[in-house]
């Protein structure tokens, strides 16, 4: 299995709740499953089905990322990026790029 530790920390706020810090496929996976406070639409199913790849191996870990956060925005939740995400790798970069053109 492939390393599932994302490149970036995610520390996710939702209204009236802890923050949590993500740093990892699999604990995305657990809050999508969990603690999911947005619609379960089909970006939120998109991140899912990323997650579940990611931690399979089948895609890399920050695909799954990308596509998390792509979930979170459309939901409205309130996400803080670690400081490193002013600098993306181009990997990252691409990614994002990508999934902006989705939304």
């Amino acid at each position: 299995m492939r390393n599932d530790l994302w490149s970036r920390t995610v520390t996710i706020q939702i209204s009236g709740h802890k923050k949590a810090q993500l740093n990892n496929v699999r604990e995305a996976a657990e809050f999508l499953l969990e603690r999911w406070p947005g619609p379960k639409d089909d970006f939120y199913k998109q991140a899912v089905i990323q997650c579940t790849h990611a931690i399979k191996g089948e895609t890399e870990a920050d695909a799954a990322l990308l596509h998390f956060l792509v979930a979170a925005k459309q939901s409205k939740t309130r996400i803080e990026l670690s400081e490193d995400w002013s600098h993306p790798d181009e990997f990252v970069s691409s990614l994002w790029r990508e999934c902006e053109n989705i939304l």
